[in-house]
């Protein structure tokens, strides 16, 4: 981006660095490259199965997250209305990363406190028992009229596995992440 542009977008330069540096690290320098290469046709909007019935607007969310305004985008409600379902990204005639920078943006915006409730409640499930939806005693009701083993053969019945999961989110940094939401 050129010093004149962010002078008239009035960026702070370590903010654009931040942003900048995050996307390149998840992405891969080409990948982030790639991304620079939108040109703002719209048609990851157009094709967006949420954006249909939403005011997600994807190709905004990511020029001003490449602008550097985190401040604009990291508290956006409709940051957390992308499925991943990759239909932008596989319609980009670009081959931008779009899914793949989303998936950075709400990265940061995570860390840095402004995921959703439902997303934190998510992400505290996934600590404590290894799954994203909690296991019901209305599954282990159908589960044992259906004859299948209860609990299911996964982090429920294996504690072993649970604490590999549990592991693998401390080395990531996610279970210190899922502390400033008052998690584990």
């Amino acid at each position: 981006m050129s010093e004149k542009l962010k002078e008239k977008a009035k960026l702070k330069p370590e903010a654009y660095q931040e942003i900048t540096s995050i996307l390149e690290s998840s992405l891969g320098g080409s990948s982030y490259a790639n991304a620079l290469s939108c040109i703002g046709c719209g048609l990851c909007y157009a094709k967006c199965p949420s954006g249909e019935f939403t005011a997600f607007t994807i190709f905004k969310i990511i020029r001003l997250a490449r602008l550097g305004l985190l401040d604009k985008v990291l508290p956006l409600r409709e940051l957390w209305m992308c499925t991943t379902c990759y239909t932008c990204q596989d319609s980009c005639p670009y081959g931008v990363a779009v899914t793949d920078n989303l998936r950075a943006i709400r990265n940061l915006a995570f860390k840095s406190g402004f995921a959703r409730p439902q997303h934190v409640a998510v992400a505290k499930n996934v600590f404590e028992t290894g799954h994203t939806i909690p296991y019901r005693e209305s599954d282990a009701v159908k589960r044992r009229e259906l004859g299948l083993p209860e609990p299911p053969p996964t982090t429920l019945k294996f504690s072993e596995a649970l604490k590999q999961v549990r592991k693998l989110l401390f080395l990531t940094g996610f279970q210190e992440v899922l502390e400033q939401y008052g998690g584990k």
